[in-house]
């Protein structure tokens, strides 16, 4: 009865990961959701490859990814610090810990000079994400179209290394 127990959950738990996000080609909009999205351009600011306004020290890097947003609902979509960091983030591969984790932009922790306001129905805004994270690889950038959970994300773009 235990191995049948410990296998059921085995099943479940992969079941309940990785299957759910679909991945696009960077460019492509995800539009599962009220908030279509398309991410536009990537920059990876380490200390060797510094990005004016956005140092990072060497034991850093910043990504800085710009994206059009569209509503597509039929009430005007909220663009604040809970949009940016409830529904999206990036995947790193720590280089440090060698493992993945989740990073996010925080408005209240840096107040960037990003898209703050009401959407209307129907429009568009180009917008950014300034993400600071440790060093590593940076893999991909995830979306939740509906603020699902703190795990949980619909899409993810693979970021385009040079």
């Amino acid at each position: 009865m235990k191995n049948m127990l410990t296998l059921f959950f085995f099943l479940l738990m992969i079941g309940c990961t990785g299957s759910e996000n679909s991945e696009l080609a960077w460019g492509e909009t995800a539009d599962q959701s009220s908030v279509h999205v398309t991410p536009l351009t990537f920059q990876n600011g380490t200390y060797d490859n510094q990005i004016e306004k956005f140092e990072v020290t060497e034991f850093g890097q910043v990504a800085i990814i710009e994206f059009e947003a569209a509503n597509r609902s039929e009430t005007p979509v909220i663009i604040d610090r809970d949009f940016y960091y409830g529904r999206f983030a990036i995947l790193v591969d720590d280089e440090v810990t060698g493992r993945e984790h989740l990073a996010r932009m925080d408005l209240d922790l840096f107040p960037f000079d990003v898209f703050i306001g009401e959407l209307q129905l129907g429009e568009k805004v180009e917008t950014s994400l300034f993400i600071y994270t440790g060093p590593g690889e940076i893999m991909n950038l995830l979306y939740d179209g509906e603020k699902a959970g703190e795990n949980h994300h619909e899409v993810k773009w693979s970021i385009p290394h040079r």
